[in-house]
């Protein structure tokens, strides 16, 4: 039987500082840690999520900032039906936090059998199953661990069923009904519920037939008003069996905040892993003398049944040889000083003498901890044959986990290296300190990214390395040859017509960086939504924050990155699907720090619903929320901002100190998206002169296409092909050419594409006419990490022929390099 830990990610620029670890077996997946940017690793590292049904989580938002998308992901994958989270006291509740922008999962699948195991005590009960045992250990925080009543007390049992309660329905599709006691309880469905898949057929007509009533642009507020209805009622009648009354009930217990007794707990949790006893070997000799014939029998035998034989019942203990011990693994997490001592005196080091001498040891703690002389110790008293990997930032090399995409760059550089520069890494390792510190020696090395080890049957250590047929890669070689130099022609023809072309104007040199360019989750090539719009010597303004932008600014900015985050002042989420916010806690975190020396403020515009979620996680964990300003985006529509009102006195004095912070900013209007629920579109425009529209995910709008009139750059999602345009309806997103059709109307000075569907990789489908489109209206399409001004945007459209010629020969030699096989090299340790 396979038994392999898979080391996912470690600590680095554009990862979170808490390694990921994938625990393998034949029938089952095990992830340890799931921090930002997991799901984009596991994808990267060509590792399924489909058998994960179980994550143990240590502390902090290092440990479960990339949870909810790796969750979402679990989830529209339709193999997963039991999902286990493992971790310390509130994670349920961060999940329950996010309810406004995942109640969509009550359409998209069955429920899922959904647990949550929380930790408060030291020692909570294992969790065992036919693969391993995983014994939790926490370490309270000195702040936890004082003679007042502990922080795990002070949250009365109703408040954590409420929150147990929301968080398991929100993500696991399972409807709550109220009670006559009033508790809420889980909806047990009926017998004939309607499948999945006829519910997704009779929502997809349902919608086609109400878009036959729209305009051209979508605007029909009626149309719009009976799509959502339709919806409801579809969810109501197809899948739940229950009356409106208790489906909108349901939805308003939903939309309550959460309880408020609940606070932040300090607690690092380490996990001691052992695997169940194997089987021991075979004999054949025995079962033959016993009367057991070769065959089938034998291998029943050896799954654990008994047989028949000449004479009589053979039992498998009389065949089969001792049980084997796969060795244990150990888990150990101290992030700061602060749980060094509840750590290393914890009771079960004492406990546990008797049992097995663990294999490997990976510990993931700070610089502080690691060079601590009573942390040395404690590794050194767990004998010289255990093999320490040490998870410290610092000491572990940063390495770019996405090597096809610092490839993808590589190649676009031909056209420039300016717009297309190459991420940023961390070259800065210092030597291990313990020789210094103990006179016994230590068998530690830094982590690595990628590697693997097999404790059973004895401790082996590997790594997946590319096995290129090396025909292929000749033929692709020269693709590339031919690729560069039909570049050098391309900026030849670029440098010729910027000769004669005139000056842009106001904004020239505003900076567009496009953070993230892909839709729904991430994948090899493009991470999930985030644009970054620089002013040179005034401010930066992010549109959108999906999972992962905190990595790509630092790949981006590198030792540069505390100045970016000090530029930034203002971000607009434009909506609550999780693309395009579960990233933001992770950037406030890291903002916060590198803006402690000033007094600046963080702009947050959102929808209020989200604006809810931030205070709400704000509760459990300090993100420095005291310097955030957070504004409700649908109160900044031109309408509603001329209005009077309580409200809109407020909203006003926050707009005077949005203005007053940036003094550059001329105005900030919203409008709305045909999208979801509180979804909308933004411009920005600036005392010079020069403006920014975004339409976040939008049908066409002529609400925006008029608000976007004569901006200067207008930056449009394109999720799908023209010949997907009934998909693009029924989602609510745009096509290619409809993207390209609003920035005509608006007459836009130039434009940019981005939030591609996942199904094009690198570059949409693209045909003649459109190609013509993109070079007649300065339109280009974005790429992550691209970096460009506003004066250049018009050159992208001529990097666009050599790519899709490059791309059509790849394809006619069946290339793909996410297929490249890979082989397994032993580690000289």
């Amino acid at each position: 039987m396979r038994c392999q830990f898979d080391i996912v990610t470690v600590p680095s620029l554009d990862t979170a500082q808490k390694p990921t670890i994938v625990l393998s077996f034949d029938d089952k997946r095990y992830l340890f840690n799931c921090g930002e940017a997991t799901q984009r690793a596991l994808l990267t590292k060509q590792i399924p999520l489909r058998k994960i049904n179980q994550i143990f989580l240590s502390t902090g938002w290092e440990s479960h900032g990339g949870l909810a998308g790796t969750m979402l992901g679990l989830i529209s994958n339709d193999g997963v039906q039991h999902l286990g989270l493992h971790g310390p006291k509130n994670l349920a509740f961060y999940l329950a936090s996010l309810r406004a922008g995942q109640q969509r999962n009550y359409k998209y699948h069955n429920v899922l059998q959904l647990s949550i195991e929380e930790y408060s005590e030291e020692l909570p009960p294992p969790f065992q199953d036919s693969n391993i045992l995983v014994q939790p250990i926490l370490a309270l925080g000195a702040s936890s661990n004082t003679s007042e009543k502990p922080v795990a007390d002070m949250t009365n049992h109703a408040d954590v069923e409420t929150v147990q309660n929301i968080a398991r329905s929100v993500w696991s599709g399972q409807f709550l009904e109220r009670q006559n006691d009033g508790s809420w309880t889980p909806y047990i469905q009926s017998e004939d519920e309607t499948s999945v898949d006829d519910y997704r057929i009779a929502e997809s007509l349902a919608e086609r037939q109400i878009t036959k009533k729209r305009t051209r642009n979508s605007d029909d507020l009626e149309a719009r008003h009976a799509s959502k209805k339709a919806r409801a009622n579809l969810t109501v009648k197809n899948k739940f069996k229950v009356t409106p009354e208790q489906y909108f009930a349901f939805g308003k217990y939903m939309s309550e905040e959460l309880p408020k007794s609940f606070a932040p707990f300090e607690a690092a949790v380490s996990y001691y892993i052992q695997g169940q006893p194997l089987p021991g070997k075979f004999n054949p000799e025995k079962a033959k003398a016993l009367g057991v014939k070769p065959g089938p029998d034998y291998g029943r035998l050896q799954k654990g049944q008994s047989v028949r034989a000449s004479s009589g019942i053979v039992h498998p203990h009389q065949v089969m040889g001792t049980p084997r011990i796969c060795p244990p693994v150990l888990l150990i997490d101290c992030p700061k000083q602060t749980f060094l001592h509840a750590l290393i005196n914890h009771s079960f080091w004492k406990t546990c003498k008797g049992i097995d001498e663990p294999s490997v040891i990976v510990h993931s703690c700070n610089v502080d901890v690691l060079h601590h002389p009573d942390y040395i110790k404690f590794m050194s008293s767990f004998g010289s044959n255990v093999k320490h990997l040490v998870s410290s930032s610092g000491h572990v090399r940063d390495m770019i986990n996405n090597k096809k995409a610092k490839k993808h760059l590589i190649s676009l550089q031909s056209f420039s290296h300016e717009m297309y520069p190459v991420p940023v890494t961390s070259e800065e390792i210092t030597q291990l300190p313990f020789s210094q510190y103990h006179e016994q020696a230590i068998n530690a090395s830094p982590i690595a990214a990628g590697t693997s080890f097999t404790p059973y049957p004895f401790l082996a250590m590997f790594k997946q390395v590319i096995d290129p047929d090396q025909s292929v890669a000749e033929q692709h070689q020269k693709l590339l040859t031919t690729f560069q130099e039909q570049s050098k022609l391309v900026q030849a023809r670029i440098a010729a017509l910027e000769r004669n072309r005139e000056p842009f104007g106001p904004g020239a040199n505003v900076e567009v960086l496009t953070l993230g360019t892909g839709s729904a989750g991430p994948s090899v090539y493009r991470n999930v939504a985030a644009t970054l719009i620089h002013i040179p010597s005034e401010f930066s303004v992010l549109l959108d924050c999906g999972e992962g932008t905190l990595g790509q600014l630092a790949r981006t900015y590198g030792d540069n990155l505390a100045k970016a985050l000090q530029s930034l002042r203002l971000i607009f989420i434009s909506h609550m699907h999780a693309d395009h916010h579960l990233g933001l806690i992770g950037l406030i975190r890291s903002w916060t720090v590198h803006n402690q020396d000033n007094k600046n403020e963080l702009f947050v515009v959102c929808p209020r619903k989200f604006g809810r979620s931030i205070a709400e996680y704000a509760q459990i964990h300090d993100i420095g929320l005291e310097r955030v300003v957070i504004i409700n985006s649908a109160c900044l529509t031109q309408d509603h901002q001329a209005k009077r009102g309580a409200t809109n006195e407020i909203i006003s004095e926050q707009i005077v100190r949005v203005k007053q912070a940036l003094p550059g900013l001329h105005s900030l209007f919203t409008v709305s998206a045909l999208h979801s629920e509180c979804a909308m579109c933004v411009r920005l425009n600036h005392k010079d002169g020069w403006s920014i529209a975004y339409s976040g995910d939008t049908r066409p709008s002529s609400a925006f296409t008029a608000m976007c009139r004569g901006v200067s750059c207008l930056i449009h999602e394109a999720t799908f092909e023209d010949n997907m345009l009934d998909e693009a309806v029924v989602k609510k997103h745009s096509t290619i050419s409809e993207a390209l059709q609003v920035a005509r109307e608006a007459r836009a000075r130039c434009a940019i594409l981005t939030h591609f569907s996942q199904r094009y990789p690198k570059l949409p489908v693209l045909d003649e006419l459109q190609l013509n489109q993109f070079s007649e209206a300065a339109i280009g399409l974005a790429v992550d990490l691209m970096r460009v001004r506003l004066q250049d945007v018009w050159k992208l459209s001529h990097h666009l022929a050599p790519q899709i010629e490059l791309a059509a020969e790849l394809t006619r030699l069946n290339f793909k390099d996410d297929d490249e096989e890979s082989k397994q090299v032993i580690l000289d340790d």
